[in-house]
C-alpha cells in the first residue's frame, strides 16, 4: 500500500509539473521587465524631444512678437468691446 501512495505522489508532481510552471512564472516576469523597459525609455525620449523642440520654438516666437505700444492700445480696445457687450446683454435680460 505504501508503494502506490508513493507512484500517486510521483504522478502528482509529474501533473502539476512544478518546475515548467516555474519556467513560465520567470519567462512571464522577464518579458514584464522589458516591455515595462522599452515603454519607460520610449517615454524618457519622448519627454526629451518635446523639451528641446519646446526651447527651439519658444526662441523662434521670441524673435517674431511684436513689441511695442500697440498691445496697451489693443488692450484698451478689447476693455471698452466687452464692457459694451456686457451692457447690452443686460440690458437685454433686465427686459
Amino acid at each position: 500500500m505504501n508503494y502506490f501512495f508513493i507512484v500517486d505522489r510521483i504522478d502528482l508532481l509529474r501533473f502539476f509539473n512544478l518546475n515548467y510552471k516555474m519556467t513560465q512564472i520567470f519567462e512571464g516576469l522577464k518579458l514584464m521587465v522589458v516591455g515595462m523597459s522599452i515603454v519607460y525609455v520610449f517615454l524618457i525620449l519622448l519627454m526629451v524631444s518635446i523639451i528641446i523642440s519646446s526651447k527651439i520654438f519658444k526662441t523662434a516666437e521670441q524673435a517674431t512678437a511684436p513689441v511695442g505700444p500697440d498691445k496697451e492700445e489693443d488692450t484698451n480696445e478689447l476693455i471698452t468691446v466687452i464692457s459694451s457687450a456686457i451692457a447690452v446683454y443686460r440690458a437685454k435680460k433686465q427686459k
